[in-house]
């Protein structure tokens, strides 16, 4: 017994050496640009949203597919029980490094951001092999149970907001933007979420949504309207 104890300090200082982040950060980047070298990509920028979602694929592929463990949390679990008394906080419960997996979200979200892709949940679950319902699993507790792996979803839900309306701001197809915050995020067509204005976008948000956009005229028109009636 004495020396499965040992074993399992052994492995826990092992693979906390392992999850040094920038070991991560070295793989993903160095994968990343192998696919892109390998495909022809020269700049992934201007390459669709799918062929970053591709990417992120093949870093999996290579990087955590045949090695999941790699995500996991090897130190005991405080106060776990069972009936097995020698086994007494000694478990790990297979449970996910959750600082690892915040530290890969801001990583993943720094991604999105240099290549001008849209961060979602999908993306990461695509990284990282995490079914995507776990993940909406962590979005759906109040923050209580566990609030680090609350965080993550949290990061990648609002990260992906916060991208849209950069998107928007910026004058890039900011329609479809709108509709996609719309469907996801209860904003209107006037840029307020449904229920409150806590989230509203001024017209100097969407500069220009008219010129560049004639289906957006009516979106431009309505702001404008709000704004009068609220400095009326």
């Amino acid at each position: 017994m004495e020396n499965d104890k040992n074993l399992a300090v052994e492995t826990v200082e092992q693979i906390t050496e392992e999850t040094n982040f920038s070991i991560f950060e070295s793989e993903i980047d160095f994968y990343f640009k192998f696919f892109c070298t390998r495909h022809g990509i020269d700049d992934m920028t201007t390459a669709p949203q799918n062929k970053f979602y591709a990417a992120l694929m093949f870093c999996y592929a290579k990087i955590f597919k045949d090695n999941k463990d790699r995500l996991k949390d090897k130190t005991p679990y405080n106060n776990y029980k069972n009936n097995i008394p020698e086994l007494n906080n000694y478990s790990d419960c297979n449970r996910y490094n959750y600082i690892l997996l915040n530290a890969l979200a801001d990583y993943y979200l720094f991604l999105c951001t240099i290549y001008d892709k849209d961060p979602s949940i999908w993306g990461f679950s695509m990284l990282t092999g995490i079914n995507i319902d776990t993940l909406y699993s962590w979005g759906a507790e109040d923050g209580k149970l566990n609030p680090a792996r609350h965080l993550v979803y949290e990061k990648l839900y609002k990260g992906r907001e916060s991208a849209l309306v950069a998107k928007l701001t910026s004058n890039k197809n900011p329609v479809a933007t709108i509709a996609v915050l719309n469907k996801h995020y209860g904003y209107n067509m006037a840029g307020v979420p449904a229920g409150g204005n806590s989230k509203q976008l001024t017209a100097d948000q969407l500069p220009k949504l008219a010129e560049n956009n004639p289906a957006s005229v009516n979106v431009h028109n309505k702001i404008a309207i709000q704004e009068n009636d609220e400095n009326s």
